[in-house]
């Protein structure tokens, strides 16, 4: 890159492969969350992106959130993976948006020369 234009750009592409990344990687935070709970819970609404309706003060007002109905009999079992479900997920979350991310770069690196 030369003149200033180009870098310029170059940081706009980080930044929106950035954000586009930690996007997916909160769809996939909550498809884990739903793979965990789908064979016990009673409906289909396990989980929810959200945003508020009067507008974002920031990116971090984006956020999925997990909600679930069981019957009694599955009480101890969701206790079971409530207790796993959230690191599992962040593990899989900050994964994905690392490895995208990354993979993200790589290209655009060895594509400009």
């Amino acid at each position: 890159m030369k003149n200033p234009i180009e870098k310029i750009s170059f940081a706009i592409l980080v930044i929106f492969a950035f954000i586009g990344t930690v996007f997916a990687g909160t769809i996939i935070h909550e498809l884990s969350h739903w793979n965990d709970f789908k064979d016990i819970a009673e409906n289909d609404n396990i989980c929810i992106i959200e945003m508020p309706a009067d507008g974002l003060s920031s990116i971090t007002d984006i956020r999925g959130t997990y909600t679930y109905q069981i019957s009694e009999e599955n009480k101890e079992q969701a206790a079971s993976i409530s207790r796993y479900t959230e690191l599992k997920a962040y593990s899989v979350q900050f994964a994905t948006t690392i490895l995208l991310f990354l993979v993200s770069t790589v290209i655009v690196y060895y594509n400009r020369n």
